[in-house]
């Protein structure tokens, strides 16, 4: 990073999800938040989406050029200690 450079940030949004809405105030729904309740076997994680203890993640060789996105995040496989 060279002096003089910077960076902006502007027009940034949050939203946060409560469990419960008990008061009907602020009852609208948060995009994008989810929490799975059985993961498949291999991930773990609120989205299912971090590999689970004994696995790691890869991903296929070529995935740079693969016009599926979910090949950028790869897949979840036993490591070499779980097999």
């Amino acid at each position: 990073m060279y002096r003089g450079d910077s960076i902006s940030l502007r027009d940034v949004s949050l939203d946060i999800s409560v469990g419960n809405v008990t008061d009907g105030e602020n009852a609208s729904t948060a995009i994008g938040v989810e929490k799975c309740a059985d993961c498949p076997d291999g991930y773990a994680g609120d989205s299912c989406q971090n590999p689970a203890e004994g696995y790691c993640r890869k991903r296929h060789p070529d995935y740079l050029n693969n016009p599926d996105d979910i090949a950028l995040i790869g897949f979840s496989t036993p490591c070499a200690c779980n097999e």
